[in-house]
């Protein structure tokens, strides 16, 4: 339930907690807020995060691209 706001420029908001070209849903813009609603899980040398963003696509962003607030 913690609120995050992306601070990595436009990143891709993906399906599922892993790197795959298939999986990429949508973006997110530097600023966008957010509720997370799912996570840690790591993998691909990555932990990530399900974040509810309070617009736009809803999704899993690798913690690097996250600041918490």
């Amino acid at each position: 339930g913690s609120k995050v706001k992306v601070s990595g420029g436009n990143i891709n908001v993906r399906s599922s907690p892993k790197i795959n070209p298939f999986n990429r849903i949508g973006k997110q813009k530097t600023g966008a807020l957010g509720t997370v609603i799912d996570g840690s899980v790591m993998a691909d040398g990555y932990t990530w995060w399900k974040v509810d963003f309070d617009s736009g696509v809803d999704g899993w962003i690798a913690d690097r691209y996250l600041t918490p607030l």
